[in-house]
């Protein structure tokens, strides 16, 4: 019997080479997968995600979508940039404890640009950081400039081992947020 990871990956090949799809497995259950393809090249947030789970919502049961946290969709172009601003992918194991330490300075960090705007953090087992930032100063910011943003704030607070152990944040204007709010209320699980 296949396992839902090999459903989805065989469901995503239909759409995106093989090679363009990964999936994390430090974190073990549920699935946090990442999609580097030429196809989201001038796609947004939403289009990208669309692409992704359309397949996925018709082809998979519900119980098998609850087995799924994420996916991360970039273009390769934006996966280099982002691997650059933020030192790499997180790869060394801290305690719980330290994590917490780390998570607190990013949102201190955070928190001197983005005062009055919404910062959340993913709900994960503490071995990564990541999460949405929602603000009227991406107005008009390209995705990587929205990148560079927070990767400068980042670098100026933060040692490059604690930068390590921070995956990205997604950056959305409220109106972006509200849509992606309103396409995951118009296509539940």
């Amino acid at each position: 019997m296949e396992t839902t990871e090999q459903k989805v990956r065989h469901i995503l090949k239909l759409q995106f080479a093989d090679e363009e799809i990964e999936f994390d497995h430090d974190l073990g259950t549920p699935l946090l997968g990442r999609i580097v393809s030429e196809k989201f090249e001038g796609l947004d947030h939403e289009a990208r995600h669309k692409m992704i789970w359309t397949p996925l919502r018709a082809l998979l049961t519900r119980e098998e979508r609850r087995g799924i946290l994420s996916f991360l969709a970039y273009t390769p172009a934006e996966l280099k940039f982002y691997a650059e601003a933020f030192d790499g992918p997180p790869r060394e194991k801290l305690s719980v404890a330290a994590m917490k330490t780390i998570e607190q300075k990013v949102n201190d960090t955070l928190k001197l640009q983005f005062t009055d705007e919404e910062i959340r953090f993913d709900d994960d087992p503490g071995e990564i950081i990541s999460g949405v930032i929602v603000s009227e100063k991406f107005w008009d910011m390209e995705f990587k400039a929205r990148q560079e943003l927070i990767r400068n704030l980042l670098h100026a607070h933060l040692t490059p081992e604690e930068r390590r152990q921070v995956l990205g944040f997604q950056a959305f204007t409220p109106e972006e947020q509200a849509a992606r709010s309103e396409f995951a209320f118009a296509h539940p699980d």
